[in-house]
């Protein structure tokens, strides 16, 4: 059982577990369409909340890894007390949705909108769209993650526990199928380039400067 937790978040199991009890009724009751309408729920749950296996980059103190699975779309010069770039991921259905800490965090807040489930091209998918803001920092070390939900059929889950810090690598969220803003400071040193595809934890997205 153990296994399977590694492989697939718990709060995909439990729904899974739910639409098999739901197959099951239906199949005593001989409603054979509705049985295999909740056995494909069942799946679908098994596979949007999978963790997708990988192997976690072994990166220095100034590293940054992926949160998120996906691939780079943009990624901008801002002009902004805080930040300097803005990176833009896309996921699809087909990616991993569980999101991923950066790095080591002393720090950390996560900010959860519950709203509309809208297409990007929406004008207003920035202000009514379901998002989860993250802010991880370690000293001067700071990088801001927004992730915005499109048309997905699943809600945003905040999966990290409140506490003073966060190991790289831990899982903080789930978003499927989402939009992924991060932000990031004037010095930081970008190893990724637009339409690279990018793996949460595995790939490195750069380096704070020394």
């Amino acid at each position: 059982m153990e296994k399977i937790r590694n492989c697939i978040l718990p709060q995909g199991l439990t729904k899974a577990a739910y639409s098999m009890g739901a197959a099951l009724l239906f199949f005593v009751l001989d409603l054979e369409v509705f049985s295999l309408l909740s056995l494909a729920f069942a799946l679908f749950f098994l596979f949007a909340y999978r963790r997708g296996a990988r192997i976690s980059a072994n990166i220095s103190d100034s590293g940054v890894c992926a949160p998120i699975d996906g691939r780079v779309t943009a990624i901008e010069d801002i002009d902004d007390e805080n930040y300097g770039y803005r990176l833009t991921i896309e996921s699809s259905w087909m990616d991993s949705s569980v999101l991923y800490t950066p790095f080591y965090a002393k720090s950390f807040t996560l900010k959860l909108q519950r709203g509309a489930r809208l297409s990007k091209e929406s004008r207003l998918f920035g202000t009514l769209g379901e998002s989860l803001e993250a802010l991880f920092q370690n000293g001067n070390k700071k990088v801001k993650i927004v992730h915005r939900l499109k048309r997905s059929p699943l809600r945003i889950e905040v999966l990290a526990q409140k506490k003073g810090h966060i190991e790289c690598g831990e899982n903080y969220g789930f978003a499927f199928d989402a939009l992924t803003t991060i932000y990031l400071p004037k010095e930081f040193r970008l190893n990724i380039h637009v339409g690279q595809k990018i793996y949460a934890s595995q790939n490195i997205l750069g380096y704070f400067s020394s």
